[in-house]
């Protein structure tokens, strides 16, 4: 289970909100998605949270953090948001992470060619894509 998503980055703080407390929510709303444990329905939230926090979109849903986000110990550079037929998905992408070490650190299990989890709202998986980046996916499924 990932224990802790903590935000760490000079530029990703509570300094970047209006004030604590929303930058409190704002986390608490990016964990959520990012441990699978979010219900449907909450994408846009989790975009606005994430402007909020001072990522960048940088195409289609997927945003650049202006420093690590620390998911569980591992430092991710990009969040993902999708939703695609009425399904979400949120994906934290991390360069130079083994998937073993991933897979670790969010309790995944093998499977197939990656290793996944089911939450009470979806399933966490993680594997490798473009060769080089770990990416960890929730998709959201009830």
């Amino acid at each position: 289970m990932l224990k802790t998503i903590l935000v760490a980055i000079a530029g990703l703080s509570i300094a970047t909100c209006a004030n604590a407390a929303q930058a409190s929510s704002d986390i608490k709303i990016l964990e959520q998605a990012l441990a699978c444990d979010i219900p449907p329905g909450q994408a846009k939230p989790v975009i606005k949270a994430l402007k909020a926090l001072g990522a960048k979109s940088v195409g289609a849903g997927t945003f650049s953090l202006p420093g690590p986000l620390l998911v569980d110990g591992l430092p991710a550079t990009q969040v993902h948001v999708g939703e695609e037929d009425g399904v979400e998905s949120y994906i934290a992408v991390f360069h130079g992470v083994e998937l073993k070490a991933l897979a670790e650190h969010a309790q995944l299990k093998p499977l197939a060619a990656s290793y996944v989890r089911d939450t009470k709202h979806g399933r966490l998986s993680g594997d490798v894509r473009d060769r080089t980046d770990v990416w960890l996916t929730c998709t959201i499924t009830q």
